[in-house]
C-alpha cells in the first residue's frame, strides 16, 4: 500500500519515466529485429555459435573482439584474458581491454543459458543484444537519483529522451554493438553531473536552501558526490584512458574558467565554497584508479603500458586536483598560492608525471606515438573530419547534433548575463558549454568525438532549460523554451526517421554490411571443420570477424597492441613483387591470402607514409585483386574457395565484398 500511495503521489513523475522506458524497450526490440531481419537477407545460413563458432552478425567490427574475450574467458575458465592469440600470429600478443564489459557477457550469457537450452556460446551471443540495454537502464536510473531534485522534473525528463535521440547515445546502445563505448558514456556523463550535483565547491549550510532546485547541496552530501564522481571517472579510466583523461583536463579547464568568469558576481545567497572537495575528488579517482589497475593486471601483468589504465594517471590526476584547489580557492577568495605551501610543490612534482612519461620515455610504453600507428589512426572513418561523412550519407544524421550549437550560442548568453542566475548556476553552466564547444571543435576534424559531444548535450541542454523554467518571466520562458525545441527538432526528426525505417525493415546497418566479408571467408575456408588451424593475412578490420566467426588467425589488426603485425601487413601489400611480399612474412606461417577486389593500396600507403603520399608504384596487392588472378611456384589461386566465398555475391551492395583467395605452398 505504501509503494501505490507513493506512486499515486507522484503519477505524473512516474507515467513521464515509464514513458521513456516504454520508449527505450521498443526501441531496442525493433532495433534487434532490423538486425535480425538484415542477417537473415545477407547471411541467412549462419551456423550455430560454439566456443570456435560465432552465429550472429554484428553492426560493429569491436564487438566480435568483445565476444571473443568472453568466450575465450569460458572455455579456459580464466577470470581476466590479458593475451590473445587472434591475430599477430603465430606469436599472438598483449591484449589490453578493459574486463568489465567482459565479466558482464559472461553473466549475461550465464543467466541467458540458466533459463533456456542455449549453450553458454550461443547464450554470450545473445547477452551481446541485450547488456547494452540493461546498461543504458543503469545511466536513466543514474541520472534521475543525480539530476532529480537539483534540475527538477521536466529538465530531467529532457536529459532521458537525450539518452534515447542523439545518434551517438542510438549507435550505442541500440544498435547491436556490444562495445566499451557504453561503459564510456556512463563513467563520463556521471562523473561530470556528480560534479554538477555535488555544487562544483560550493555548498550551503545545513537546512539553509539545499532542498531547493539549481542550489549546491551541504558540505557532507557534497563530499560524498565529489567521491563518487572520483569513483566513476576512473571506471572511465579503466574503460578507455585516453578519451576519460580528455574530459577530465577540460573539467579542470571548465571549472577554473567558470569560477574567474563569476568571481565578480554579486550573490545574495549564503553559499560557501570549499577547494579542498578538488583534492578529495582527485584522491578518490586515485585510488580507485590504482584499484582498477591492480584488478586488471596484478599480479602477472603489471608492465609499463601507459596506453591503458595505470598508476601514472592517478599520480598525476592527484596533482591536478590540488591545482585546482589551490586556484580555485585563489579565485574566490584571492589567497595565493604560496611557493612555501608543501601542497603547491607536491602538485608541481605530481601533474607532469604521465605526460613526461609519455613524451619524454621510450616508445615502449606509449606506443601511439610510432609513425605507423599514429598513421593508422588518422585514416580509421572515426579519425575522419566530421564534414567529409555527409557526402557518403554514412552518418548524415548526425548534422542534427550540429544544429545544436548555434542555437545555444544565442541562448547562453543570455542566461549568463542574467543577475537572476547566481553564481553556481553560472558556473555548471560555463563548465558545460567549455566542454561541449571543445569537443564539438574536435568532432569537426576527428568524428570519434562526436560522442562526448552528445554526451555534453545531455547535461547542457536540461542545464539550461532548468535555469529558464526557474528565473524567467513566462514571456522569456516561452522564448528559452522555443529555442531549445528549435534546437532539438532535427535531432527529433532523425531519430524518428531511423525508428520508422527499422520497424519497415528499410534500414541498412553499414558495420552489419562490412561484417559480411569476413563472415563469408570464414564459412568457405570452415568447410571442413578445421579453420581454427588456419593462418591468414588480409585486409586488418577483418581479423576481429574472421577469428570470431571461425577462430581464423590473422596477421594484421587495427589494434595499437598489434604493431607487428600491422606493420607485416603493410609490408606484404606494398612489396613491389611476390618474393618481397612472402620475404616480408616469411616466419609466420601464413597459409592463406585473402583479398576484397575493391581494395586499393592507398589504405596501406597512408599507413606507411601519412598525408605525404608518393607517386604511385606498383604493389602486389594489385596483382592479388586482379579479376584474372595468376598462379606462381609459391602462391596458387584457389577458385573453389573464392567461389564459395563469393557464392552470393550479385547486385551493388553484394559487389564490394567479392574475394580473391591464394593458397602458400612450401611456407
Amino acid at each position: 500500500m505504501a509503494l501505490v500511495k507513493i506512486l499515486f503521489k507522484y503519477r505524473t513523475e512516474a507515467l513521464l519515466y515509464l514513458a521513456v522506458l516504454a520508449l527505450a524497450l521498443v526501441t531496442h526490440i525493433i532495433t534487434e529485429r532490423s538486425l535480425q531481419q538484415q542477417q537473415d537477407t545477407w547471411a541467412p545460413d549462419m551456423p550455430a555459435a560454439s566456443e570456435s563458432r560465432g552465429g550472429r552478425l554484428f553492426a560493429d567490427n569491436d564487438s566480435y573482439t568483445w565476444l571473443s574475450l568472453a568466450k575465450q574467458t569460458v572455455s579456459e575458465s580464466q577470470w581476466r584474458i590479458n593475451f590473445t592469440h587472434a591475430d599477430n600470429t603465430p606469436y599472438g600478443r598483449e591484449t589490453h581491454w578493459c574486463s568489465l564489459l567482459v565479466w558482464l557477457l559472461v553473466a549475461g550469457g550465464a543467466i541467458v543459458s540458466l533459463f533456456s537450452d542455449l549453450s553458454i556460446y550461443a547464450a554470450i551471443e545473445q547477452a551481446g543484444f541485450f547488456i547494452n540495454l540493461c546498461l543504458l537502464l543503469l545511466l536513466m536510473a543514474g541520472w534521475i537519483l543525480c539530476m532529480r531534485r537539483l534540475l527538477g522534473l521536466w529538465p530531467t525528463w529532457l536529459g532521458l529522451l537525450l539518452l534515447l535521440w542523439l545518434p551517438d547515445m542510438r549507435s550505442a546502445f541500440f544498435s547491436g554493438r556490444p562495445d566499451h563505448q557504453t561503459l564510456h558514456c556512463i563513467a563520463s556523463l556521471l562523473s561530470l553531473c556528480l560534479l554538477i550535483r555535488g555544487g562544483l565547491g560550493w555548498t550551503t549550510p545545513p537546512g539553509s536552501t539545499s532542498a531547493q532546485p539549481l542550489s549546491p547541496p551541504p558540505l557532507a552530501k557534497a563530499r560524498l558526490y565529489f567521491r563518487l564522481s572520483g569513483l566513476t571517472a576512473a571506471l572511465g579510466i579503466w574503460a578507455g584512458s585516453t578519451v576519460q583523461v580528455s574530459l577530465l583536463v577540460l573539467l579542470g579547464i571548465g571549472i577554473l574558467l567558470g569560477l574567474y568568469s563569476c568571481r565578480d558576481a554579486q550573490d545574495k545567497r549564503p553559499y560557501h565554497y570549499h577547494s579542498v572537495l578538488w583534492i578529495q575528488w582527485a584522491g578518490t579517482g586515485a585510488i580507485f584508479t590504482v584499484l582498477f589497475y591492480l584488478i586488471q593486471y596484478f599480479p602477472s601483468d603489471m608492465a609499463m603500458r601507459l596506453e591503458t589504465i595505470h598508476p601514472a594517471y592517478a599520480i598525476s590526476w592527484l596533482g591536478g586536483g590540488i591545482i585546482l584547489s589551490l586556484l580555485t580557492r585563489w579565485i574566490i577568495t584571492g589567497d595565493r598560492p604560496s611557493i612555501k605551501r608543501p601542497l603547491l610543490w607536491i602538485a608541481i612534482a605530481t601533474l607532469p608525471v604521465y605526460p613526461a612519461l609519455v613524451f619524454l620515455g621510450p616508445l615502449d610504453w606509449h606506443c601511439l606515438r610510432d609513425p605507423l600507428l599514429k598513421n593508422f589512426q588518422g585514416w580509421t572513418s572515426e579519425g575522419q573530419p566530421f564534414y567529409l561523412f555527409y557526402e557518403t550519407k554514412i552518418l548524415s544524421s548526425y548534422w542534427a547534433l550540429f544544429t545544436i550549437f548555434p542555437i545555444l550560442a544565442l541562448l547562453s548568453p543570455l542566461l549568463l548575463k542574467s543577475t537572476k542566475v547566481d553564481t553556481f548556476q553560472k558556473t555548471a553552466l560555463l563548465l558545460c558549454l567549455v566542454c561541449l564547444y571543445a569537443y564539438g571543435a574536435c568532432a569537426w576534424f576527428q568524428v570519434r568525438w562526436t560522442m562526448f559531444a552528445s554526451l555534453l548535450l545531455i547535461a547542457t541542454i536540461p542545464l539550461a532549460l532548468s535555469i529558464v523554467l526557474r528565473h524567467f518571466s513566462p514571456r522569456t520562458r516561452s522564448i528559452g523554451i522555443a529555442l531549445i525545441a528549435l534546437a532539438l527538432l532535427p535531432m527529433t526528426w532523425s531519430a524518428g526517421r531511423d525508428l520508422v525505417q527499422r520497424s519497415k525493415g528499410t534500414q541498412t546497418d553499414p558495420g552489419l554490411l562490412y561484417s559480411l566479408w569476413p563472415q563469408r571467408i570464414a564459412k568457405a575456408l570452415d568447410t571442413d571443420g578445421n579453420a581454427h588451424t588456419l593462418q591468414i593475412i588480409t585486409r586488418p578490420e577483418f581479423a576481429s570477424g574472421l577469428y570470431y566467426f571461425a577462430s581464423i588467425k590473422t596477421v594484421g589488426s587495427v589494434f595499437w597492441q598489434n604493431r607487428p603485425g600491422l606493420a607485416d601487413c603493410v609490408d606484404f601489400f606494398l612489396a613491389k613483387d611476390e618474393a618481397a611480399a612472402l620475404a616480408a612474412i616469411q616466419n609466420r606461417d601464413v597459409d592463406i591470402v585473402a583479398v576484397y577486389q575493391i581494395e586499393t593500396a592507398e589504405f596501406y600507403e597512408r599507413m606507411r607514409y601519412g598525408a605525404d603520399l608518393p607517386i604511385p608504384t606498383p604493389n602486389f596487392l594489385d596483382e592479388l585483386k586482379s579479376t584474372k588472378p595468376k598462379n606462381s611456384e609459391r602462391l596458387s589461386y584457389d577458385e573453389a574457395l573464392s567461389g564459395t566465398a563469393n557464392h552470393h555475391s550479385s547486385g551493388p551492395i553484394e559487389a564490394i565484398i567479392k574475394a580473391n583467395i591464394y593458397r602458400i605452398e612450401n611456407h
